[in-house]
């Protein structure tokens, strides 16, 4: 899970990031990281090979940086960002264009 502080929160150039939020910010991706997985895992054994990771960066920086060290980078094929009708998703397609190992983008169920 990656994280990093929502946009204009605060002017890089003059001041650095707001420190106050800092364990708020990581402790909510840890906690939405967590709540993921155990409903991808639900009623399964976790694999033998499973590492969960909350870094401070943007999504994009995060996923290429691992996937240097990666067998197999999958990715969700639309994130949450404000193009809500993307076709692809632009850390999917960054991922896709980028990645160092093999990419699988994953689409999610069909909308009604």
């Amino acid at each position: 899970m990656a994280w990093t502080y929502p946009p204009l929160t605060y002017a890089p150039l003059l001041v650095g990031p707001p420190t106050f939020a800092h364990d708020d910010f990581e402790e909510s991706a840890r906690a939405e990281l967590d709540a993921a997985i155990e409903a991808v895992l639900a009623g399964k054994d976790e694999p033998e090979r499973f590492e969960r990771a909350v870094v401070e960066g943007s999504a994009t920086h995060v996923l290429l940086e691992l996937a240097r060290r990666a067998d197999l980078l999958v990715v969700g094929y639309r994130g949450k960002g404000g193009f809500r009708d993307l076709l692809l998703g632009s850390v999917a397609h960054q991922c896709a264009a980028h990645s160092e190992c093999p990419v699988v983008i994953v689409r999610g169920p069909a909308r009604g």
